[in-house]
């Protein structure tokens, strides 16, 4: 993925399991260039993208995740 920011990988990532994700707070800068390792798991790279931006990936007790 070219040019994404954090809420958009975490949206893309948990399109095809039906979650829905949004963001409370400023996502931060886009990712010039952001690759899934191998073997990784979806939640894995979502906790990786939000660690290097300072937010918090978080469920909101709606069967979502939400980016605080």
């Amino acid at each position: 993925m070219s040019g994404v920011t954090a809420l958009d990988i975490a949206k893309r990532l948990c399109t095809p399991f039906g979650i829905t994700v949004s963001a409370n707070v400023d996502v931060g800068p886009v990712f010039p260039r952001f690759t899934i390792q191998p073997g990784e798991k979806a939640f894995d790279a979502i906790a990786r993208t939000c660690k290097q931006r300072g937010l918090l990936p978080m469920p909101d007790g709606l069967c979502a995740c939400g980016i605080a």
